[in-house]
């Protein structure tokens, strides 16, 4: 964020670990290469590591007249890393990086480096489709290259982290993103799912997204999970907490959401707001209470049993929730909201939403791309 006109600066860290039995001490170097392909700044540092230890060595590089990474100029930079003994390379590093300034209020809604940007997202899943569950670089970046060519400017990966070659293509082609941690907490929604030892393992999960996206400036927002069951009691609030604290803590220069959908939240109690809702299973549910949805979404029901889950969040989202885009502008005046997931028939009004609404910042539609299990998803036909 310390970016002016004339320079900015780029922190570094970098660990070096000593795998040895006896105590070294090395030489790290580092190099910023612009752009362009020249060499802007460079640092060095002694680095003292005791026999089986690991240390973080860091540096603060001023680069002149910095080319900031933007949606409409994708400018990326590298830091080389050198770590030597006396003149012998022990070991060398290339990291990709950009250099851009983030900010978000409900005036102004989100801006990057200065300039508003609304957010057209489309929600993908991790697959390929027909190719599989495994990432192709390839692929993937086909995936965002067809997504901008459409008029997408954002992707939400759902619901679970985006690959790194995902993330690499968003980089290279200006694609913003928000990086979802899962699709459950503690509560679970099919059997055998991720909610099992979730509470043991969400921290390693959590340090393992950070440490995956820290580098990649596409990535703006971190979804701490998606339409979870139990986000509308006092414990999925005090595990919204925890859970947003632990990735500000790791990484204070990224924004928080969730994507919300207060009727999942409040599934036990919503059969006094709009009737016998049962349901195979909840994407049949959602799709079948058509206009009863938006009254449930914006009932005094889902409003306060979601405040303080919402209130933990910079970025409160919404599934499906629009009717509460207006609604929330007078109950909760410092409140920011995106459209975390929304259906696609719908994109054209929702779109007129987010230019209208200071305070809206986006839409992520549903879905940009087939996926294993459903297809057709984002299909349209209009009468």
């Amino acid at each position: 964020d310390d970016i002016e006109p004339d320079r900015a600066i780029v922190e570094v860290a970098t660990r070096v670990q000593n795998t040895t039995r006896r105590t070294r001490t090395l030489g790290l170097q580092w190099q910023i290469i612009s752009p362009s392909g020249e060499s802007v700044a460079a640092g060095t540092s002694p680095v003292t590591v005791l026999p089986g230890d690991d240390v973080v060595a860091r540096a603060r590089l001023l680069v002149p007249h910095a080319e900031l990474w933007s949606p409409g100029h994708p400018a990326l930079h590298e830091v080389h890393l050198t770590l030597t003994d006396g003149d012998e390379v022990i070991d060398t590093d290339v990291v990709s990086f950009g250099i851009r300034r983030l900010q978000l209020d409900v005036v102004n809604g989100l801006r990057v480096n200065g300039e508003r940007v609304d957010l057209r997202g489309a929600c993908v899943h991790h697959d390929n489709g027909p190719l599989g569950a495994v990432t192709h670089a390839v692929a993937e970046d086909r995936k965002v290259r067809l997504l901008k060519e459409g008029g997408f400017n954002a992707i939400r990966s759902a619901h679970n982290p985006a690959s790194r070659a995902l993330l690499d293509a968003c980089d290279r082609h200006g694609v913003l993103v928000m990086d979802e941690l899962s699709d459950v907490w503690n509560t679970a929604k099919t059997g055998f799912d991720a909610s099992i030892g979730f509470d043991k393992r969400w921290q390693r999960d959590v340090a393992s997204l950070v440490a995956k996206d820290r580098n990649h400036p596409s990535v703006i927002l971190y979804s701490i999970g998606n339409e979870i069951l139990e986000l509308a009691t006092p414990h999925g609030a005090t595990w919204s907490r925890r859970i947003a604290e632990e990735f500000r803590r790791l990484d204070p220069t990224r924004f928080i959401t969730n994507g919300i959908n207060g009727i999942l939240a409040n599934m036990d109690k919503m059969d006094d707001v709009i009737g016998d809702i049962a349901a195979a299973d909840p994407n049949t549910l959602m799709t079948g209470l058509g206009e009863q949805m938006a009254a449930a979404n914006a009932s005094e029901l889902v409003t306060w049993s979601t405040e303080e889950s919402a209130a933990v969040l910079d970025v409160v989202g919404f599934n499906y929730g629009d009717s509460r885009y207006a609604l929330d502008a007078e109950l909760f005046p410092n409140r920011i909201i995106v459209g975390s997931e929304t259906f696609p028939d719908r994109i054209a009004t929702l779109w007129n939403d987010v230019r209208r609404f200071p305070h809206l910042i986006g839409d992520f539609t549903w879905t940009g791309f087939d996926y294993i299990g459903e297809a057709g998803i984002g299909r349209v036909e209009y009468t």
